[in-house]
């Protein structure tokens, strides 16, 4: 839809500007509320999707907000050529009216004056500073099908390699799913992870589009600003991207446990019509490609207790410790170490 330009990479601690977030009973600023419903990705509880986290991408723009994802495809999978190529699906109502054609304006927004932002996340788990993350600004808008609520980007640059790039593998078999999880953007703020309550995500079908329904969520949430972010399977595959929520309302099953959630996912199937044939192939399946399959996820030992003097601690990682406050050790007391035991 537009021609090439160039495109610059930045790495950056985001900041963005006071009151430009929307606002909504679940956002304070860039701070989803209440704050315990929604859980950081950067937690060891979730290191299973420590890897597939580095797909979700952040979009900010002149009002664009939401979340997009990295995914593989045809060539890559098939002939190993292609890899890398920044494709990136998000949801169409992030930068355009419900269920309306983009105007050139908001097309132009979105290709010129959008920061794609990979990386943006907490240092650490509980803390509330995100560290530095790297953006992509320019991008080439593929197609988009309103109908669907579907977008397909092209990021008018490659990932760098600091960046530990990963695109996203898919699952297309459509089945009421016992399990799944969400990685999303609420309220444009660091990257929170969302789990489903085992066996209540049905698979629905409808006219034009199909869907994944979470009835409720076992951890997280979503918010504004999750609008675009993947529906996974354990294994890290695409089920689904965020659409909206059915009831029109965003109760949080965290804070009661009897209001559903019902946030619904466009399905994979309904997905692959809207790819071109020569992204997806017509694959019901394919592999996701780790940019990085080495990067170095560090252990992260928030040790709460307070070390008195005579006393000895053995503290063990894999790769790389960070030792996050509150941390505090008296003197003559002992602190060992061990990576890589």
């Amino acid at each position: 839809m537009s021609s090439s330009r160039a495109a610059s990479v930045a790495v950056v601690a985001l900041a963005l500007a006071p009151g430009s977030a929307w606002a909504s009973q679940e956002c304070d600023g860039f701070v989803p509320q209440p704050l315990w419903c929604f859980q950081d990705i950067i937690c060891p509880g979730y290191a299973e999707y420590w890897d597939v986290k580095r797909s979700v991408v952040h979009i900010y723009g002149p009002d664009i907000n939401g979340t997009g994802v990295l995914i593989n495809n045809r060539d890559c999978a098939v002939n190993e050529n292609g890899c890398q190529t920044p494709y990136m699906l998000t949801a169409a109502h992030t930068f355009a009216p419900w269920a309306n054609q983009p105007t050139e304006n908001q097309v132009y927004a979105l290709e010129n004056e959008t920061l794609f932002t990979v990386g943006y996340e907490n240092v650490f788990c509980g803390g509330d500073t995100p560290g530095d993350a790297i953006s992509v600004d320019h991008a080439t808008l593929l197609k988009v099908d309103p109908q669907k609520d579907l977008a397909l980007l092209q990021l008018s640059t490659t990932i760098p390699e600091a960046a530990a790039p990963y695109f996203m593998g898919w699952d297309s078999t459509p089945r009421d799913l016992f399990a799944a999880a969400a990685i999303t953007h609420p309220c444009n703020g660091p990257k929170r992870i969302s789990v489903v309550l085992p066996d209540t995500t049905i698979y629905q079908q409808a006219v034009g589009v199909n869907w994944y329904v979470v009835q409720f969520w076992e951890a997280g949430e979503t918010a504004e600003g999750s609008s675009g972010g993947p529906l996974l399977t354990e294994d890290g595959g695409l089920l689904g991207i965020y659409s909206q929520n059915f009831d029109g309302r965003s109760y949080q099953t965290c804070v009661d446990a009897t209001w559903p959630t019902d946030d619904a996912f466009v399905a994979m199937n309904s997905i692959l019509e809207f790819l071109p044939s020569d992204i997806d192939g017509s694959l019901a399946s394919i592999d996701p490609f780790d940019g990085d399959p080495d990067v170095v996820v560090p252990t992260l030992l928030q040790v709460s207790d307070e070390f008195i003097a005579g006393t000895a601690k053995i503290l063990e990682a894999s790769v790389e410790v960070r030792l996050v406050d509150p941390f505090h050790a008296h003197r003559a007391s002992e602190i060992i170490i061990r990576v890589n035991p």
